[in-house]
């Protein structure tokens, strides 16, 4: 899988931000600082939901047990043949 690239992503969140933005007045017109503030709780749950899968979606994937490296596929476990 191929990540996009960085300029894609940023652009991304800040197009996300700007709707959240957008929400967050609609909310305080409709419903006044209750609004405001119920539209905050929930806004922060949601970006900060999305930065921990984020980054765990981009964290390295950990080697299995054994393996000490990604350049070949034996163990540290498999027996040596003393040719």
């Amino acid at each position: 899988m191929t990540l996009p690239s960085t300029r894609l992503r940023v652009l991304m969140c800040a197009a996300l931000l700007g709707v959240l933005a957008l929400l967050g007045v609609v909310a305080a017109a409709v419903g006044g600082t209750v609004g405001v503030a119920l539209f905050a709780v929930l806004a922060a749950a949601l970006v900060v939901t999305a930065v921990l899968r984020g980054r765990a979606a981009l964290a390295p994937t950990s080697l299995p047990p054994g393996r000490s490296c990604t350049c070949c596929t034996t163990t540290h476990f498999d027996p040596v043949t003393i040719v």
